[in-house]
């Protein structure tokens, strides 16, 4: 009855992927304190049909987990059900235009009626998701057209290959050390002849900009990333007209994803669950390539990686091998 050792074992089974034990050992987290699940007096659905039935579907975890897994609203739209969903507000206008999604509802609102309900994350489970059938009807999250073309014409000036970069994940995940990346690991990028920079580094972590060398360019647009427009409205809009993204583990790649944009995403040698182990592409992301450490907390190799293939994607050299590592050495010396 240990909840926080099942949950472990889940993930860890998930990780490897083992989906039949994974998914059954991870739901022990609805008894653990550290998940925030919703509970309602209607019953959790348990798979059956939904020919018919309204089913509430909520978010439980962070912002990209309610990317990635919104896509199962096809799947229930698909076999007859009504489906509401409750997400953050921050995503909001995002979903909007979601067509599988019959109400989009947030956790201050009041709820319709319905007949079963399912935390985002059990749904894999209840489907018995593997391989073989994870959802990839990409894209199924679409940005706004007037924004795409707004930023096209923003755009308009750089010339050369378009390449997003986000490196600061949220410091409240707990693991968030393990996963973000210290900015100054991309500026090597910025140095291969062709490539052109522009950060989409939203909040916290975007100050570290401010230390860049004079002779750094990354394209920052400050507050007028996501403000008018709301979260993540000109972030999507401006992957529509970049390139490629290269990202730590953070929302913006999920997003990258299902809009079926071209991402690459530098990986812990532990990384969370949903990336596995060795491979270098993402089953649910089909236009998304990994990048993994070879040793825990060591990004030198990632980056070398990553300069090297950018540069063959542009024609150039590749760039001097990464010397972060001996210059935080010099720092602690």
């Amino acid at each position: 009855n240990y909840a926080e050792a099942h949950v472990t074992q889940g993930i860890i089974s998930l990780l490897q992927g083992n989906f039949k034990r994974g998914w059954l050992a991870y739901e022990w987290r609805r008894q653990c304190s550290e998940f925030s699940i919703s509970e309602y007096q209607e019953p959790v659905w348990d798979g059956s049909s939904l020919e018919g039935r309204t089913i509430l579907v909520h978010h439980e975890q962070g912002l990209g987990d309610m990317i990635q897994f919104v896509r199962y609203a096809t799947i229930f739209a698909r076999q007859g059900a009504r489906v509401i969903v409750k997400a953050q507000k921050s995503l909001v206008k995002l979903l909007e235009p979601f067509q599988d999604i019959d109400t989009l509802v947030t956790d201050d609102s009041e709820l319709p009626e319905f007949d079963v309900h399912v935390p985002m994350l059990s749904i894999p489970g209840k489907l018995q998701t593997t391989f073989d059938n994870i959802p990839t009807d990409i894209p199924y999250l679409q940005a706004d057209e007037s924004l795409v073309d707004q930023w096209r014409e923003r755009l308009l000036p750089y010339d050369g290959f378009k390449v997003g970069i986000v490196w600061q994940g949220s410091p409240c995940f707990e693991t968030d050390p393990q996963r973000s990346i210290p900015v100054e690991y991309f500026f090597r990028l910025a140095g291969i002849p062709g490539v052109r920079l522009f950060s989409l580094q939203k909040g916290y972590g975007a100050e570290q900009l401010e230390s860049r060398p004079d002779n750094i360019h990354v394209v920052d647009f400050g507050e007028d990333l996501d403000g008018a427009a709301g979260p993540f409205m000109d972030t999507a809009a401006i992957l529509r007209n970049l390139d490629l993204l290269i990202s730590s583990d953070t929302s913006v790649p999920h997003l990258a994803g299902a809009l079926g944009v071209r991402s690459w995403v530098a990986l812990s040698l532990c990384p969370d669950w949903r990336w596995f182990l060795d491979r270098e592409d993402s089953p649910w992301y089909p236009t998304m390539r990994l990048f993994r450490q070879e040793r825990l907390g060591e990004w030198d190799n990632v980056f070398d990686r990553i300069a090297t293939d950018l540069a063959a994607e542009v024609g150039a050299d590749p760039p001097p091998p990464t010397v972060i590592q001996s210059l935080e050495t010099d720092r602690q010396g």
